[in-house]
C-alpha cells in the first residue's frame, strides 16, 4: 500500500535537498508547491495542519534550529 507524505520546509535549501534526493535515488514522488511562499513558523504550522486534514499519512515539517531559537526570543 502506498503512503502519502507531505514534506514542508521553510526555505529553498530544504526543497533542493529533497528534490536532489528524489532525482538521485529515482524516488517516485513530486514536490509541491515548488517553493515555500512563507517561512514564518505560524504559516508552516498552518500548512502542516492543513496537510494532515487533507489525509496525508505522514507530515514532516523541517525548520532550521536558528529559526526556532529566534522565534523563542521574539
Amino acid at each position: 500500500m502506498k503512503k502519502s507524505i507531505a514534506i514542508i520546509g521553510e526555505g529553498e535549501t530544504e526543497w533542493f535537498y529533497f528534490d536532489s534526493l528524489r532525482v538521485a535515488s529515482r524516488y517516485p514522488f513530486r514536490l509541491a508547491p515548488d517553493f515555500p511562499a512563507h517561512s514564518d513558523i505560524d504559516h508552516l504550522l498552518k500548512l502542516s495542519k492543513a496537510k494532515m486534514k487533507e489525509g496525508y499519512d505522514y507530515v514532516v515539517c523541517l525548520l532550521d534550529m536558528d529559526r526556532l531559537e529566534s522565534a523563542e526570543t521574539a
